[in-house]
């Protein structure tokens, strides 16, 4: 996505298509959210990579109305017979998918170092959620919000004070890591739920969780969507849980929340130093690309040499 958007900037949204049509996914560029990607076909985050490089090449044909100066259109009068064949005129776009790799590779490399600094922010800003909560509940009788959102403010602080230029994505993919780890989080409570046999929790937090997987996780959608979660779940009463073996046991919302947001740090620290390690991810599909290319080159060089082989009889310089 964030190679499309360098290419649109460039006025090159024909390759930006290309690679829309290659993922089969349509309308990227609009896109926020997860589950854009089949996962069927795509098993890992490498394998869009080494499908692309194993693409042929391919040359478009772009029809374009012909302009004259200033940009205007040209051909003279729409109802001119003898005009209106040459309103348009023909270019051709070669796509390289191998040559597409390494660029992507370089704008993947640039938002990961992005998250090592916005995954630090998330933590930050989480550690504050339940502290903040508990501050509006003792100082206000009926809190006017449930917590300070304070993730979005710790962003523009940052961008504003650092020296390189962000990346179009910067804000999006903000959002989606606070997202994500919280996604990631609430799934590892679960685990830890089920493994040490606390049943009426793990009960309730899937049944929470399920209800509320498409408006909140899966596919598009807004900004916020994390924060707007969280308060969900700290706004839910204490209950009664009923089992199937007959028995009851209640369940405290709040505590939940509590293991969920403790364990989303822990998660934002693994990513964090996995996001350290993308370059290293990279090495071998870049050998590989590398090798791929030179395959090619020789192969091209060898086409090269029998276009301009010459018959014995003739000189080099005839």
């Amino acid at each position: 996505l964030g190679y499309c958007i360098c290419l649109t900037e460039f006025r090159d949204p024909h390759t930006s298509d290309w690679i829309e049509r290659f993922l089969d996914s349509n309308n990227l560029l609009e896109y926020h959210g997860t589950g854009a990607f089949n996962m069927t076909r795509f098993e890992s985050w490498d394998t869009v990579f080494v499908q692309m490089m194993d693409q042929p090449k391919e040359k478009l044909t772009i029809q374009a109305p012909r302009r004259g100066p200033g940009g205007r259109p040209t051909g003279g009068s729409k109802n001119n017979p003898f005009l209106q064949q040459k309103q348009f005129r023909e270019f051709h776009i070669d796509i390289d998918p191998s040559s597409l790799v390494p660029r992507i590779l370089s704008v993947r490399e640039q938002i990961a170092r992005e998250f090592g600094i916005d995954l630090e922010l998330v933590r930050i800003a989480n550690d504050q959620i339940l502290k903040s909560y508990e501050n509006k509940v003792r100082d206000e009788k009926v809190p006017s919000v449930t917590f300070e959102r304070g993730a979005q403010m710790l962003l523009a602080d940052t961008m504003s004070m650092e020296r390189f230029a962000p990346s179009p994505l910067r804000k999006g993919t903000y959002d989606l890591l606070q997202l994500l780890s919280l996604h990631e989080s609430i799934f590892r409570v679960l685990r830890g739920y089920k493994d040490v046999g606390k049943r009426v929790a793990y009960a309730w937090l899937t049944d929470f969780m399920v209800l509320r997987l498409e408006d909140f996780f899966d596919g598009p959608g807004g900004y916020q969507r994390a924060d707007d979660f969280t308060e969900e779940l700290l706004l839910s009463s204490p209950s009664v849980k009923n089992m199937g073996d007959g028995s009851t046991e209640l369940v405290d919302p709040l505590a939940i929340a509590s293991d969920i947001l403790r364990m989303r740090s822990e998660v934002l620290l693994d990513w964090k130093e996995t996001a350290a390690e993308v370059p290293t991810y990279h090495i071998g599909l870049r050998k590989d690309l590398l090798s791929r290319q030179s395959k090619d080159w020789k192969v091209e060089a060898e086409e090269e040499e029998d276009l301009v082989q010459l018959p014995d009889d003739i000189g080099a310089f005839e």
